[in-house]
């Protein structure tokens, strides 16, 4: 009967060691991913964006500077001048009530 005891623990032992290991494994996946993750991203400058429309034309300007930057006639044409124009940033505003986010030239309703 103590053998069976002996026997139990070990296997116990065994498993919860895997255990360990596991989360061990997982731990260090989430570390070297937040460590990459960190590493790709450049420090963005973020700017705060309004638009004006004068004739089917919207002229982009940074709200706190007072600054033109780009026009179009288009959100994604906008997306794509304010990229080239402020790259390694980051352009808030607010569109038809919506919240909308130029990043890396593209248009989002989402930071991500």
């Amino acid at each position: 009967m103590d053998y069976l005891i002996v026997v139990g623990l070990i296997i116990v032992a065994f498993y919860i060691g895997r255990i360990y290991e596991a989360f061990k494994i997982v731990d260090i996946l989430v570390q070297a991913h937040i460590d990459e993750v960190i590493e790709k991203v450049p420090s963005l400058e973020i700017f705060k964006l309004e638009i004006q429309e004068h004739q089917g034309t919207k002229f982009l300007y940074d709200s706190d500077a007072q600054e033109f930057i780009c026009q179009g006639s288009t959100l994604d044409d906008l997306a794509k001048l304010f990229n080239e124009r402020k790259k390694k940033s980051l352009g808030m505003l607010e569109y038809d009530n919506t919240s909308v986010y130029f990043i890396d030239g593209k248009v989002s309703d989402k930071i991500a």
